[in-house]
Parts: C-alpha cells; sequence; structure tokens
C-alpha cells in the first residue's frame, strides 16, 4: 500500500510538473504571440504614424504653396491698386490741365475774334489787298516794258521810214503810259479805290502794247515784203 502510495505520489508529481511545463510553454506561447501582435501593431502604427506624417507634410506643402500664391495674388492686387491710384491721379490732373488748357483757349478765341473784328484788322486787311494790287500792276507794267523792249528795232526801222506810221506814235504813247503808271505806284496806295482803277489801266495798257508791238512787226513784215516784190521785178 505504502508503495502504491509513493508511486501514486510520484505519479501526482509528474503530472503535476507536466502541467506546469504545459502551462509554462503555454505562456511563453501566449508571450510569444502577445509580442508578435504588439510588434504587428507597433509596425502597423508606424506604417500609420508614417502615412499621417506624409499626408500632414503634403498637407502642410499645399498650405504652405496656397500661403505663397495668396501672397503673390495679394502683391498683384496690390501693384494693381497702385497702378490704379496712380492712374487715376493721372487722369484727375489730365483733367484739370484739360481744364485749364479749354479756359485758356477760349480766352485766346475770344481775343482772337475781337481782333479780328477790331479796326485795326480792317485795316490790315486793306493794306494787304492795296499791297497785292500794287503787286499785280507792277507785274504788268513789267511785262508791258518787256513787249516794248522785243518791239524796239521794229520801231525804230519804222521810224525811219519817209512814210509817217500811226503805230509809231502810239508806241511811244505807251512808253509814256507805262512810265506815267510806274510813277505812280512808287509810293504805297492809300485809297483801293484808286489801287483798283490803276490796276484797271495797267491791264488795258498792257492789252493796247501787244497790239501796237504786233501791228509793228506786221508792218515791218509788210515792207520786207514789198522790197522784195520790187527787187524780183527790177531783175
Amino acid at each position: 500500500m505504502f508503495l502504491m502510495s509513493v508511486n501514486q505520489t510520484l505519479n501526482n508529481d509528474e503530472l503535476i510538473k507536466e502541467m506546469q511545463d504545459k502551462v509554462v510553454a503555454l505562456q511563453d506561447h501566449e508571450i510569444s504571440f502577445l509580442n508578435d501582435t504588439i510588434a504587428n501593431i507597433w509596425a502597423t502604427v508606424g506604417i500609420g504614424a508614417g502615412i499621417i506624417v506624409g499626408i500632414a507634410g503634403f498637407v502642410g506643402w499645399l498650405i504652405n504653396r496656397s500661403n505663397q500664391k495668396a501672397q503673390q495674388k495679394m502683391q498683384l492686387a496690390e501693384q494693381i491698386l497702385g497702378d490704379a491710384q496712380v492712374a487715376k491721379e493721372e487722369l484727375l490732373q489730365y483733367k484739370a490741365d484739360l481744364e485749364v488748357y479749354r479756359e485758356e483757349t477760349r480766352k485766346e478765341f475770344s481775343e482772337l475774334i475781337s481782333l479780328v473784328n477790331s479796326e485795326r484788322i480792317a485795316n490790315l486787311k486793306n493794306d494787304i489787298v492795296i499791297l497785292s494790287i500794287t503787286s499785280q500792276i507792277r507785274g504788268n507794267l513789267e511785262e508791258c516794258q518787256r513787249m516794248i523792249d522785243n518791239g524796239w528795232q521794229d520801231y525804230k526801222y519804222l521810224l525811219d521810214q519817209t512814210v509817217k506810221y500811226n503805230v509809231v506814235k502810239e508806241y511811244r504813247d505807251c512808253q509814256i503810259s507805262i512810265r506815267t503808271i510806274r510813277d505812280k505806284v512808287k509810293e504805297p496806295l492809300l485809297e483801293l479805290t484808286r489801287g483798283k482803277e490803276l490796276l484797271d489801266d495797267s491791264m488795258i495798257l498792257k492789252e493796247e502794247v501787244l497790239n501796237i508791238v504786233t501791228e509793228l512787226q506786221l508792218q515791218v513784215e509788210a515792207l520786207f515784203f514789198e522790197e522784195c516784190i520790187k527787187d524780183q521785178m527790177a531783175t
């Protein structure tokens, strides 16, 4: 019985030890599983944290970029506002200058109207017309003198003839008329009416001189023709 009790005790001890070993093994397994789980959790947490950090960094980059763009837009807006302010000031200054210019122009125009309507301008206009008429008269006289000079040889030829030609006297009369009108316009004309009369006289004289010089030439040619006929008849 004692041996059986001893054997039973030994069996119980072995059973307890085996149970203890199994418990220890189970605990080791659980601890290992727990450690692996914790490690996996930390790895997952690390990945999540990395993702979160990455997202946070991306978000921070976006925010920084947005801030930079916002600052650029703000600077551009400030520049535009500044340019607009400058343009507004320039426009106001331009309007002020334009108003001053308009006022000065109105004043000058009024003064010009007053001057145009003044007696001084009326006298000036009259003087200009008189000067123009005087210039036309002198131009007509110069043309008359040129034609007289061109007919001089014909005049001398007819003057030496025994026959008296009326055109010779008319030629001399034209010379006298030219000198007379020239003497009248040596000094500035004072009256417009008198100036117009002298202009008419100079135009009439120019036509007369042209006719007389032409007649002189025709008379000379007629004499040459008669002489040629006489020479032919004589031969």
